[in-house]
């Protein structure tokens, strides 16, 4: 009986043990976990953590803290460089036994905006835009930029016939600040007259051409700039199409004005030109506009008798070209100095010459040519 007793004992003891290990007993610990994320997780924010008993514990990123005494608990969130600290930047939250809580804290990026200003304002210059993390922006004229990162900018202006190319700039932008590009261009001529009047380029289109300057060329020819062949010039050499370009203009000048040989496109000898000489360059009656249905509509236009002689030395002929041209001429505002003046370009040509043309022969004195199969035979 007495064994009996123990063993009833025993086992009583025995389970009581175990059900005060199941939690009922009030000196068993009662553990939580902390999770810590400051978002977004590409900046790997600093933080740090206090709690109960002078617990305290920093970081970066993400983190999980297992097994952490129940009780108050406080973040703090460190700062990033170019991203708003979270507000507040120190919270609060307690935790109970055996729960969980999250900290979580948003960073905002910093950014302000950035404002491209091209002078004079008749400019579209083409810029590039680079700055942080391979930040790359392109534009031309003026241009606002909004919600973009703080950081070091730097901005490179595109070249304008005509003008000086400003320097690159290189500026700062701080947190809800703005900056500002100015490029002013400043009109350059070297050697030709400033062009503020449309018979001022006209008088500037004989010299170049009579210096054969190429450079020059680049400067009075529009971007926009077209020649318009006549059907003979085109039956010659179809590729050509109905009109010459300025890619195509300059490509003819550089090979016209370079005193070299050359091929054309049909594979004959062009002789290099010597000289060229403006017999006659005169306008006929005043410029006017050009009405919308106009292949080059809305411009100044005039036309102009012409006689030119192309001398390509002893061995060959003079090539001459002579009747009417029709020139088309725009302009726009240019800083020159303190003063704000018309800058003229020329739009475009229309070949009205006299239809005749003849493959030159040694020997032979003048070769009578329209004024784009001169054109065309140097492409």
């Amino acid at each position: 009986m007495a064994s009996s007793r123990v063993r009833m004992i025993l086992a009583i003891a025995l389970t009581s043990l175990l059900v005060l290990g199941c939690d009922d007993n009030p000196a068993a610990p009662r553990l939580g976990s902390i999770t810590i994320d400051p978002e977004p997780n590409s900046i790997n924010a600093p933080w740090q953590v206090t709690g109960p008993d002078g617990y305290a514990r920093s970081g970066t990123g993400d983190l999980v803290l297992a097994n952490m005494t129940p009780g108050s608990y406080a973040v703090t969130w460190g700062a990033v460089a170019g991203w708003r600290t979270p507000d507040p930047a120190t919270v609060s939250q307690t935790l109970a036994a055996n729960g969980a809580v999250t900290f979580v804290g948003a960073y905002v990026a910093q950014t302000g905006s950035i404002t491209v200003d091209v002078l004079p304002d008749s400019i579209s210059a083409s810029w590039q835009l680079e700055g942080p993390d391979g930040y790359l922006e392109t534009g031309s004229g003026d241009a606002t930029l909004p919600d973009v990162r703080v950081g070091a900018y730097t901005i490179t202006w595109g070249a304008e016939a005509g003008y000086e190319l400003p320097a690159p700039e290189t500026l700062t932008l701080v947190d809800n600040g703005t900056l500002v590009f100015e490029a002013v261009y400043v009109a350059i001529y070297t050697g030709l007259p400033f062009p503020d009047t449309a018979d001022k380029l006209m008088a500037n289109f004989q010299d170049l051409y009579e210096q054969m300057d190429v450079d020059e060329i680049r400067k009075l020819l529009h971007p926009d700039h077209l020649t318009l062949l006549q059907p003979s010039t085109t039956n010659w050499f179809p590729e050509l199409g109905e009109t010459l370009d300025i890619d195509e203009e300059l490509r003819i000048h550089e090979r016209m004005f370079s005193g070299q040989n050359v091929t054309d496109p049909l594979g004959s000898l062009v002789p290099a030109i010597q000289s060229i000489h403006f017999q006659t360059f005169a306008r006929q009656g005043i410029w006017s506009t050009s009405p919308p249905n106009d292949r080059i509509p809305n411009a100044q236009v005039a036309l102009y008798d012409v006689v030119f002689l192309f001398d390509r030395g002893g061995l060959y002929s003079t090539m001459k070209t002579q009747g009417t041209i029709k020139f088309y001429v725009t302009h726009r505002d240019s800083l020159v100095g303190d003063v704000i003046k018309p800058y003229f370009q020329m739009l475009g040509q229309m070949d009205l010459t006299m239809d005749t043309y003849a493959l030159g022969a040694a020997g032979k004195s003048v070769e009578l040519t329209t004024w784009g199969m001169a054109k065309a035979i140097f492409r």
